[in-house]
Order: structure tokens, then C-alpha cells, then sequence
């Protein structure tokens, strides 16, 4: 199976780890390396992978000011220039996405467990998930009519969507398309994330 092609969003989870204390690698089989391969749906090895991808960068200085180190076209030097200097809005942006990324990949799993006329508000299943995850049953709603115009067999059925939600939608969606179990195990990890709350093994 032809490997998913890395996101900012997700290399941005990996250099926020990166940067974690203390500062550096963390072992392939170490907590925050299995909770975050977990989570987004990635092998340990991986985010280990992406990981060890940054680890040339430091500790040189932003490379705003050495641009003759290095190739221009390289994937990871937008992402050093960006948060070198400000590691509090790496930390920030990270948050929001794992937040995000857990969210739609429990909606998603919940899309394949209802058809269309029952992705409403007042279904028990979207008030369960809108409840656990705390969000508003609308949101979920909002995010399985995106998911619609995600899926092929759904095509010319349904509207195109068009809201701020399509692309992490359509980052899900190809995670996951092909692999339905490795969705069912994502979606009970994070399930039991949100269930036991601090008891829940976090990234540190």
C-alpha cells in the first residue's frame, strides 16, 4: 500500500514533540512516539521517521538567516523557520490540530455507522459523540456532511462542500479509506482518550 503522503498539520505534531523536554529524540517505542502514532493514525516507526527528519536542524538558528544552508525545496525548512523562535505557537497550533484530529476521526468512524437521512442533530449517535467529545451536535453534523462529498460512491448525490472543514475532512478521509480496521482502532484509542480523561496516557 502506497505510504500517505505527510501534512503540515501532522509534521507540525511531530516537531512540537521534538521540542518537548527533554528537547530531542524520543525512543521509537517510548509513550508520546505510541500516543501520537496512535492517534493520527501513523506507525511508531513513522513519526520516529519524521522525527529524526529535524533532528539536523538543531540547534542551528533559523535558517531565514543562512539561506545558503541546505535545499530551498525542502519539506521541513518552512516548518523550522516558522516555530524556531516561537515555540509557544507551535505548542498552540499543535494543540488545535490534535484536538481536531481526534475529533474527525471519531466522526468518521460514526459516518460509516449512519446514512445520510440520519446524520442530523438529534440523533442519539451524533448527541452521544457531540457529548463526549464536547463539541456541538451541529459540528458533528457539519463535519459528516463534509465527509458526503469526501466519499466516491456518494458522488453527484450530494453537494460539493465548501466549508473551512473540507481539507482536514479529506486528510481523514485518506487515512482511512482503504482501511477500515486501522479507523476502528484509532477511533477506540481515542475513544478511551476521552474517557479516562488524565488517566489517559498524554504525550509529555
Amino acid at each position: 500500500m502506497k505510504a500517505v503522503k505527510w501534512t503540515k498539520e501532522e509534521s507540525i505534531l511531530v516537531l512540537d514533540l521534538y521540542f518537548k523536554k527533554p528537547v530531542g529524540m524520543k525512543t521509537k517505542d517510548s509513550s508520546p512516539i505510541l500516543d501520537l502514532a496512535k492517534t493520527i493514525g501513523r506507525t511508531p516507526t513513522a513519526v520516529y521517521r519524521r522525527m529524526y527528519d529535524f533532528l539536523r536542524w538543531y540547534p542551528a538558528i533559523p535558517l531565514l538567516f543562512y539561506d545558503d544552508i541546505g535545499d530551498e525545496d525542502d519539506p521541513f525548512r518552512p516548518f523550522w523557520n516558522e516555530y524556531f523562535m516561537d515555540r509557544k505557537k507551535l505548542h498552540q497550533d499543535a494543540e488545535v490540530f490534535l484536538s481536531d484530529i481526534r475529533v474527525y476521526t471519531l466522526t468518521l468512524y460514526l459516518y460509516f455507522h449512519l446514512i445520510p437521512d440520519t446524520m442530523a442533530p438529534k440523533v442519539p449517535e451524533v448527541v452521544s459523540l457531540a457529548k463526549l467529545v464536547k463539541r456541538p451536535p451541529v459540528f458533528i453534523v457539519e463535519i459528516l456532511h463534509n465527509y458526503l462529498s469526501c466519499d466516491p460512491f456518494m458522488y453527484g448525490k450530494v453537494s460539493q462542500a465548501s466549508t473551512t472543514l473540507q481539507k482536514k475532512c479529506c486528510l481523514i478521509w485518506k487515512r482511512y479509506e482503504k482501511n477500515a480496521g486501522k479507523l476502528a482502532m484509532a477511533a477506540e484509542y481515542i475513544t478511551d482518550y476521552y474517557r479516562n480523561g488524565s488517566n489517559h496516557k498524554k504525550i509529555t
